[in-house]
């Protein structure tokens, strides 16, 4: 009889746990197409907008800023070409910019010299498994990827001056 009671406890206990730590919840959708393979709108290169939308992606990198923002880099799109626009999502505004990059697939990227940052820099086109970090003064992080052959390249860019370095690889 013991045996039984406890196993019927332990078994109310594993299938009724679930429950007990999960919360009601409810999504909400907050901006962007309802339509599949969406090729977004740019509009203008650093300025918010409720119009502007980044495009369709798959396994971009991400990163979520000091102030609260979040951010997107590069992804694939439906039909296997790579992105390397950079987007900043403010939740507060409801907006996206578009920060940096080009809007055209598959670009090479810019490397420029490797550890001194520019303007002109920008990493190439990429998605699969980049990896991304934020590091403690906030700078982002971008390692790695994928656009058909893999990529060992780092980058860094710096949020307060909209700039890529490419610091190795």
């Amino acid at each position: 009889m013991k045996k039984l009671s406890t196993l019927l406890l332990l078994s109310s206990l594993i299938f009724h746990l679930p429950s007990a730590f999960s919360q009601a919840g409810q999504w909400t959708w907050l901006r962007g197409s309802n339509t599949s393979g969406n090729g977004g709108v740019h509009g203008t290169l650093g300025v918010p907008s409720t119009n502007n939308d980044p495009p369709a992606m798959y396994e971009g990198a991400e990163w979520a800023d000091k102030q609260g923002n979040f951010w997107l880099y590069g992804g694939l799109n439906p039909s296997y070409n790579d992105y390397n626009d950079l987007w900043k999502y403010n939740p507060l505004a409801n907006e996206w910019t578009w920060m940096n990059g080009t809007n055209t697939l598959n670009d090479a990227g810019n490397y420029g010299t490797q550890g001194i940052p520019s303007a002109s820099n920008r990493p190439p086109a990429k998605s699969w498994g980049a990896t991304s970090w934020v590091d403690l003064a906030g700078n982002f992080w971008l390692f790695g990827g994928s656009n058909g052959g893999g990529y060992n390249d780092l980058w860094k860019y710096d949020v307060s001056s909209n700039t890529w370095t490419w610091m190795k690889g």
